[in-house]
């Protein structure tokens, strides 16, 4: 088995979170039972593969990832530069495209067939006949919910894939396209794995500093999106990042069960919204520590919402308290979360708000807490608020109403300790946090 250690997508941006499960999904297509895992914040794959990283460089297909149905995804009237780059993934003959130009030629079909079709319908329409392939990303961009009629659905938003595939004028489709060009799939290396080829030794180059967290080859002038904000403010990406990302995000959308009903899994309303900042919500991330393979990953990214008090969480405060009472699904063992906070006019950057890495953050033998009411005065003294703004924190959800106590110590979790939770919780309040470290 070969250790692959990636340094480099290390708990911090969204986009390394990604992108680690994103080169999970795609090194799957090469060794099915290849795991991931993190050790602290490390994400580690394990693979029967001698030479994983030269298989990623070299040999993978590509997803088919594209958006027909927005502005700027290549099929509009525009539409000049996603349109150039769907065109020259078109006329590529590398195998490792196969799947983009199937995919490709049958949106242009459809597109041809039913012009000005609304948004809603050409989804659909699509669903029914893109290659299979060409799905996870349809279920992780646009996902399907249930309206009035029977068997009929309509269109959902997917706050991890920003609004149905792009961030206000950033389009996650053509930011991948452009990002496989500048690989270059067509440059193969020569039969015995030479790299006298340039454009190889680029492409080796560019995983290698990805995976190691390194930067001896110069970036690409392409936008990372909300998902790295640093790389985004300077304009400049890694190519292979951005092809893990949106590798990533199919992860959400391979479960084959595209309906949702509520909140989109491992997402909650806004919990950290500060003045003149809106939010689309939060990311709750999941991390565990016991290798997991890519199909055992997209069941828990694709599965239910983590439950707190019988039904799906839905707010910060809330999934903190799924956590510690045995709400979220066995096996994670930490989670990174994030606020999308809107920025930049309409587009959004994912904040990075507190990292718990892969600990056993509760006992499961001892998840089950005794729900003990405090006093609102002994709450708010220790808060550092009135009386009157606790009570009135808890009638709004920002804070529990209750304490989670270990039964055989009768100390306070804190991930769900009342008053711990709301400071956790309360806007601007984020930190990276090691559970080690945090005393009682």
């Amino acid at each position: 088995m070969t250790t692959l250690d990636m340094p480099g997508l290390a708990a911090g941006p969204m986009g390394n979170w990604l992108a680690a499960v994103g080169a999970l999904r795609m090194l799957s297509r090469a060794d099915a039972d290849a795991q991931l895992c993190w050790d602290g914040d490390i994400p580690v794959i394990t693979t029967a593969l001698p030479a994983p990283e030269r298989d990623l460089a070299d040999r993978i297909a590509f997803t088919p990832v594209i958006t027909p149905w927005q502005s700027g995804g290549g099929w509009g009237p525009k539409d000049k530069a996603s349109a150039d780059r769907l065109a020259s993934l078109a006329s590529s003959r590398s195998p490792r495209l196969a799947a983009m130009r199937k995919a490709i030629a049958v949106a242009d079909e459809i597109i041809r067939d039913h012009p000005g079709e609304d948004k809603g319908t050409l989804v659909l329409r699509l669903r029914n006949w893109l290659p299979d392939d060409a799905l996870p990303w349809l279920s992780a961009a646009v996902p399907l919910k249930s309206c009035d009629g029977p068997g009929r659905a309509a269109v959902a938003g997917a706050p991890l894939a920003g609004t149905g595939g792009n961030d206000a004028r950033w389009d996650i489709s053509t930011t991948y396209h452009a990002a496989i060009l500048a690989l270059d799939p067509d440059r193969e290396p020569g039969p015995r794995g030479e790299t006298a080829d340039p454009a190889v030794t680029r492409r080796r180059g560019w995983l290698d500093d990805l995976l190691a967290g390194t930067q001896y080859q110069p970036m690409e002038e392409v936008s990372s999106g909300p998902y790295w904000p640093d790389q985004t403010a300077a304009g400049l990406a890694n190519p292979w990042a951005l092809v893990f990302l949106a590798e990533g995000l199919c992860a959400f959308g391979s479960t084959g069960a595209p309906e949702i009903d509520g909140p989109a899994p491992w997402t909650s309303r806004a919990g950290t919204e500060t003045a003149g900042e809106a939010a689309a919500g939060e990311a709750w991330l999941p991390m565990w520590d016991a290798p997991a393979t890519c199909t055992e990953v997209s069941l828990l990214l694709g599965g239910p919402q983590p439950r707190w008090n019988g039904r799906a969480a839905r707010t910060a405060t809330q999934m903190y308290e799924s956590l510690a009472s045995g709400g979220w699904p066995r096996g994670v063992t930490g989670y990174a979360r994030y606020a999308l906070a809107r920025r930049r006019g309409q587009g959004h950057v994912a904040v990075p708000l507190d990292v718990a890495v892969p600990l056993d953050i509760v006992t499961r033998e001892s998840a089950l807490p005794l729900m003990a009411r405090l006093g609102v005065a002994e709450c708010a003294e220790a808060a550092g608020v009135s009386e009157s703004s606790w009570r009135s924190y808890v009638s709004r959800g920002q804070a529990p109403g209750v304490d989670g106590r270990d039964l055989k110590t009768g100390q306070p979790y804190w991930l769900a300790g009342t008053v711990r939770t709301y400071l956790a919780t309360r806007p601007g309040q984020g930190s990276r946090t090691d559970l080690r470290q945090v005393p009682g």
